[in-house]
């Protein structure tokens, strides 16, 4: 089994690193290597997905394993341009004025080991 991606460098920018099925239009993240609805696996094309979404649901973790520092966020965005749900840490300097229904927008970071890692902050116009 091949080890996938999740994140992509696009112009210049990261992106998540989806796929597309050319028969449903059905988009997935993490890749698929079969479509789930036609169970093709020659018609999936890589997809990069949209870095802005809405906040479907989070939750403000108090009580962890001892090597996660708590309190943290962590919920789900519904992302613009395919219907794909992501699980993610958010990061925001007031979590509890975090809202449903919140513009989020993925950043990206480059951790000392060179993995990029990606989390959610509130989109700020």
């Amino acid at each position: 089994m091949t080890k996938l991606k999740l994140v992509k460098e696009r112009n210049g920018n990261y992106v998540l690193n989806g796929n597309k099925c050319k028969v449903c239009n059905i988009v997935f993240f993490p890749k698929k290597e079969v479509c789930i609805s036609c169970f093709s696996s020659n018609n999936l094309e890589e997809f990069g997905l949209e870095n802005i979404g809405i906040l479907h649901t989070y939750t403000i973790v108090h009580r962890s394993f001892p090597q996660f520092n708590t309190p943290y966020t962590i919920g789900y965005v519904d992302l613009l341009n395919s219907g794909v749900r992501v699980f993610a840490p958010i990061k925001d300097s007031a979590p509890d004025s975090l809202n449903i229904g919140d513009e989020m927008k993925i950043i990206f970071e480059t951790d000392e080991k060179g993995q990029v890692n990606y989390y959610f902050v509130r989109k700020v116009e």
